[in-house]
């Protein structure tokens, strides 16, 4: 009789079941499994009606695109996102050409820090031009302006792949031109002799599709879309950071010297919010654009370059100081102790400087950072 009643609810549970194939023992079992289910269930549901999602409006001050991976940077009113990424941003590389057919091998500040100091130019027409010190020493031409991303060869000239990021690109050669301003920089700016290097500058003509990469990463693999395509990107085709996150890490590296926010190359900065407000803002909606947030950016040696000095900084900061000081606390562990700054986006749309944006922050994801509040005194 005492079993009776389990096998009376457990019809209940499965009504589909007549009560006499049902066990005692898998009476009960169905039970225990049906309050677990109910119990998860109900607690998951009061969560995400818990969630406390802010709305926190921010300010587009600063808009920035590199049109040559590595290099200066240039301020501009407004940016134009693709489902290839920003236009114009990293369309070009500079590589050097190994000996014996061996291919090209990508150049970026992590060996050569003074390719900050490599300035470039665009014009209205979309002109391309380079230069250092203050003078434009050549232009590109429109006939290598990157324009979409494209298969095969153009005008002739044959495409060559290159490794990026554990993706292959395929690029066209600039020509002997370009080569020779490149390498006259590098004579003018870098303390190694350089000697014969064959370094090249590289336009993208088609971009990796993150279907083949990316997607293929077990840490990361699941916050980016198959089928999509970037340029020479590390990452995410846009960065975000926040002014009030660079103030809050100049004030812990208060006597150490304060960093601009050039040293960590966004491409949108955002004013108005709180510091470290990229751990978590899910996503950001502009007047004709939105973008959703992916992942924090890892940083690297790159951002500890001095931009007036095309050097590394003393001790490596701020990197050492984003390392040992931020108290990182959360159930993301795939970022380890790594120093992070700024959002790695994908997005549409079009952004525009000055313009007014609204983010949406939770708390249920990322890692989140304490700011001192000392900056703000």
């Amino acid at each position: 009789m005492g079993l009776d009643i389990p096998v009376k609810l457990a019809h209940i549970l499965v009504p589909a079941v007549p009560e006499v194939v049902i066990h005692p023992l898998l009476a009960v079992s169905s039970i225990v499994f049906a309050s677990f289910v109910a119990f998860y269930g109900l607690r998951n549901g009061l969560s995400f009606f818990q969630r406390n999602d802010e709305y926190v409006k921010y300010k587009v001050t600063e808009l920035v695109i590199y049109p040559i991976k590595s290099c200066g940077g240039i301020k501009v009113d407004s940016i134009d996102i693709t489902e290839t990424g920003i236009s114009c941003d990293r369309d070009y590389l500079i590589a050097k050409r190994l000996g014996g057919g061996e291919g090209l091998e990508l150049v970026t500040m992590r060996e050569k820090t003074c390719m900050c100091k490599l300035e470039t130019y665009m014009e209205e027409d979309g002109e391309l031009g380079i230069g250092w010190g203050g003078i434009r020493r050549f232009n590109v031409g429109k006939k290598h302006q990157y324009t979409a991303v494209n298969t095969g060869d153009e005008e002739g000239v044959g495409t060559e792949s290159i490794e990026v990021f554990r993706a292959f690109l395929k690029v066209v050669d600039c020509g002997d031109a370009a080569s020779k301003v490149i390498k006259e920089f590098f004579k003018t700016h870098s303390k190694r002799d350089e000697g014969d290097v064959d370094y090249r500058l590289m336009r993208v003509i088609e971009g990796r599709n993150n279907n083949s990469d990316i997607t293929g990463d077990p840490k990361w693999g699941d916050l980016y879309p198959k089928g999509e395509i970037s340029g020479a990107v590390d990452g995410s085709q846009v960065l975000v950071t926040f002014k009030e996150s660079l103030d809050d890490l100049n004030y812990r590296l208060k006597e150490k010297g304060v960093v601009g926010m050039e040293c960590f190359r966004p491409n949108v900065v955002l004013d108005g919010g709180g510091a470290w407000d990229e751990d978590r803002v899910r996503d950001l909606k502009f007047h004709d654009a939105w973008l959703w947030g992916r992942k924090l950016c890892h940083r690297c040696v790159m951002c500890t370059v001095d931009y007036s000095t095309g050097r590394f900084r003393k001790r490596f900061e701020p990197l050492r100081t984003m390392k040992e000081e931020m108290d990182r606390y959360g159930k993301d562990d795939r970022y380890g102790d790594s120093a992070l700054f700024g959002l790695n986006c994908g997005g549409e749309g079009r952004i525009r400087r000055n313009e007014t944006c609204v983010g949406t922050r939770g708390g249920d994801n990322r890692r989140r950072r304490k700011a001192n509040q000392g900056w703000r005194q």
